[in-house]
């Protein structure tokens, strides 16, 4: 098996072919990526979040591939069994993670993918964004002045 991440970006246009990539997603493709940094950042861009929501982009086992590669220093968790984060800029839940998230002040934007599960507590000043699809669990408590919006995708 494949673990560095120029393997892995090599794989990355032919696998964009055959879940029939449209158009509109091309930059995803054209973006230059050399390291595992502007990778993180394509998957937390608006577009790129969309577009790995609605096509349940990359396959659980393709992103279990990066687990050695520790992007819990990007705020990406997979398989991590139970986690408490406390004001996070940006996270990427993902397959057998449960998070518990505490937000009471700042934004926060949050990605639940391939059944990960989160339980947010959004409280004080905080503005939380989160984005899931099928299979995820996503609880929600909001209280005081905090805005917590969601948004579930549907998958393609």
């Amino acid at each position: 098996m494949k673990n560095t991440i120029q393997d892995i970006l090599k794989e990355r246009r032919d696998i964009f072919k055959n879940i029939g990539v449209s158009s509109d997603c091309k930059w995803f493709i054209a973006k230059p990526l050399k390291t595992l940094d502007d990778l993180v950042e394509v998957f937390y861009h608006p577009q790129g979040v969309e577009f790995c929501q609605q096509h349940n982009y990359p396959s659980l086992d393709v992103l279990r591939r990066f687990k050695t590669l520790k992007v819990e220093r990007f705020g990406v968790y997979i398989d991590a069994g139970e986690i408490r984060l406390h004001n996070p800029e940006r996270v990427i839940l993902i397959g057998n993670t449960k998070a518990i998230i505490e937000c009471d002040k700042g934004g926060s934007d949050i990605i639940v993918m391939h059944n990960a599960k989160a339980e947010i507590k959004a409280k004080g000043w905080s503005v939380v964004r989160v984005h899931y699809n099928r299979g995820c669990s996503v609880m929600q408590n909001r209280s005081d002045r905090a805005i917590l919006n969601t948004k579930k995708s549907e998958v393609k």
